[in-house]
């Protein structure tokens, strides 16, 4: 790497990203330093695939039923469509949720891995399922290339956080290793970390 300055983009990875719903899949494909490869969804049984639903939801133990309730509903929605005859299983997927379980293949070289993983741990601007999947990335690149642990810090400040926070708008308040400018609860869309927005459960 110190001598080819190209010389991480000569290296390719292909990561099998399961474990996702169409949430997560269509905020990896913004990536554009990668490629992907999707899981088909006109010739599968979606109505047996699991909802992936967010721990924060899920502590919102009265809604959460009433998803469940809705989930199982559309589901069987989907089954009686195909089973009418008259509606493609290519057609009836058209009103499954968005949350059901999928996968995705994704590839880049290891210049853009780096760079998307610095991205994806920005623990208050990107989803948290964006942080373990980058987590993950970074721990399945140690055990091959150990030298990436000098490429990358999981623990830096967030950049495109206080970016954003100050160019755009301000979601959450800062977690104390962000913690570098001046700041008012009133100026935050909610008032609180990213870390305590946990549903309504006690």
């Amino acid at each position: 790497d110190r001598t080819v300055p190209t010389a991480k983009e000569t290296i390719n990875f292909v990561f099998r990203i399961q474990g996702i719903s169409l949430i997560e899949a269509t905020h990896l494909i913004r990536y554009r330093g990668a490629s992907f490869s999707a899981d088909c969804s006109a010739d599968k049984w979606h109505h047996r695939r699991d909802a992936l639903i967010p721990n924060s939801i899920q502590n919102c133990s009265e809604l959460y039923e009433k998803l469940q309730k809705n989930i199982e509903e559309n589901k069987q929605i989907y089954c009686d469509l195909i089973d009418s005859g008259e509606v493609s299983i290519s057609d009836a997927r058209y009103i499954l949720p968005r949350c059901l379980d999928t996968f995705y293949y994704m590839k880049m070289n290891l210049n853009d891995v780096v760079h998307f993983i610095r991205q994806r741990v920005d623990r208050q601007m990107q989803p948290e399922t964006d942080n373990i999947i980058a987590y993950q990335m970074y721990l399945a690149l140690l055990r091959t290339y150990p030298f990436i642990n000098n490429l990358i810090d999981i623990d830096a400040q967030d950049k495109m956080y206080l970016k954003v926070v100050n160019e755009h708008g301000r979601m959450y308040i800062p977690e104390h290793k962000n913690d570098v400018f001046d700041w008012n609860r009133d100026n935050f869309m909610y008032p609180k970390k990213r870390s305590e927005m946990n549903g309504t459960d006690d």
